[in-house]
């Protein structure tokens, strides 16, 4: 196959949704398929891959459970990305958060390292443990994961399903969320539970996402609509003014859904009002 541009790589990439990724996978498993050679790593409970690139090859990668490294070693890549198509060119070190589906051209031999943390070490399966080949495959699992450990959270909270579900429909201590806050989220389907927070913009980590209850006990879509996960990219933070703020815990693109862990924020809350 020849080499394609990159204005052909634009319109190949641009735009790519994760559902589009995978149409495009589907339709690229029926071409021939290009080898790709794989080395293991192994230390002090982390786990390495190592790949290299073909010069001239399009691929499409698996989804990854949990949030991992990413280091582009040496090469020119352009990658399918949230924000658009980004070109890379020789060292780069990236946090790779979980639950991506992503497509990339390599315009150059690419030398690629992806570094996992783990308590197996078995070569051969790796990729099975830590991965799933679909998002629907990943969301399943999210799901099971996540409500596992909700369930967890009420029982150490000593509450059931009907008293925390009396509180979140609630419209008594409903308030508005004031600017530039309001522009920052929305709310939106989950395919955790229900409706859930998503991110209007990109968040980097430590950055304040907005309030979710006032010092006057108000209660803003922040604090109705955060969903609980076992592996959150947000924390509830208590102010000294008992304003709780929603923080931003590890990068957060635009279209991400934001979710807390509910066992940490009463923990939080509950350990800064103790200690007043």
């Amino acid at each position: 196959m020849d080499l394609l541009t990159e204005e052909e790589v634009h319109y190949v990439l641009a735009g790519k949704t994760t559902e589009r990724i995978e149409s495009m996978e589907r339709f690229m498993l029926d071409q021939p398929q290009v080898e790709i050679p794989v080395q293991e790593r192994f230390i002090n409970g982390m786990y390495a891959r190592e790949i290299v690139i073909p010069k001239g090859t399009l691929m499409t990668g698996r989804v990854y459970k949990e949030g991992y490294l990413d280091i582009m070693l040496s090469g020119d890549i352009a990658v399918a990305t949230p924000q658009g198509t980004k070109r890379m060119t020789g060292a780069n070190i990236m946090e790779a958060p979980p639950g991506r589906k992503r497509a990339g051209y390599a315009f150059e031999d690419t030398r690629w390292i992806t570094v996992h943390r783990t308590d197996h070490y078995q070569e051969g399966d790796m990729v099975d443990r830590l991965t799933f080949f679909s998002m629907e495959q990943y969301r399943d699992y999210v799901r099971q994961r996540d409500h596992a450990s909700y369930l967890a959270v009420l029982e150490m909270a000593g509450m059931t399903e009907d008293q925390v579900q009396a509180q979140v429909q609630n419209e008594s201590d409903r308030v508005e969320l004031k600017q530039p806050y309001s522009e920052f989220v929305t709310v939106a389907l989950s395919y955790l539970h229900g409706n859930g927070l998503k991110a209007c913009r990109d968040f980097e980590i430590g950055e304040v996402i907005g309030p979710a209850r006032t010092a006057q006990g108000g209660r803003t879509i922040i604090g109705r609509y955060s969903n609980h996960s076992a592996n959150p990219n947000a924390i509830m933070e208590l102010a000294e003014d008992n304003s709780v703020w929603a923080v931003a815990t590890r990068k957060i693109n635009m279209g991400d859904e934001i979710t807390t862990h509910y066992g940490l924020t009463l923990q939080s809350i509950q350990g800064a009002l103790c200690q007043e």
